[in-house]
């Protein structure tokens, strides 16, 4: 029986659309208790580099308690205008700004290899703009 978990859920979706083109067997499930114990919490994530500077959140994983429509999300800190268009686009279901120019935009857990590329690059602009911010304030 597979368990109830959204994020074994969706690693799982994700896993059977990677399993045939990368030639996968043998993946390991996610063990039922993790989403238990980690459910309805944020992993944050953030880049401390002192020799350039850069001191800046770059983007969180919310998990959430498994409840109905409550589904994983990725909040990823962008500049306000990219976020801004991610609404638009569809591709970010809402943004929260902060200080010094900052946006968190919530995407969705990808499901595909098609949106775990399409995260893997937002979060290669979002590890970029963290590093400009910071050389844009000294």
């Amino acid at each position: 029986m597979f368990p109830r978990d959204p994020v074994a859920r969706r690693l799982r979706q994700l896993r059977r659309s990677l399993e045939v083109p990368l030639g996968l067997s043998d993946v390991i499930e996610l063990d039922e208790s993790r989403g238990r114990d980690a459910s309805g919490t944020e992993v944050r994530f953030a880049i401390e580099c002192s020799e350039l500077g850069c001191s800046e959140a770059w983007f969180a994983v919310a998990l959430t308690d498994g409840g109905p429509g409550d589904e994983p999300e990725v909040r990823v800190v962008l500049p306000a205008w990219l976020a801004r268009r991610g609404v638009a686009l569809g591709w970010a279901a809402g943004i929260v700004d902060l200080p010094a120019g900052r946006t968190v935009a919530n995407v969705a857990f990808p499901t595909t290899a098609t949106e775990l590329c399409a995260l893997e690059r937002l979060l290669e602009v979002a590890y970029s703009a963290a590093f400009q911010r910071s050389a844009g304030a000294a």
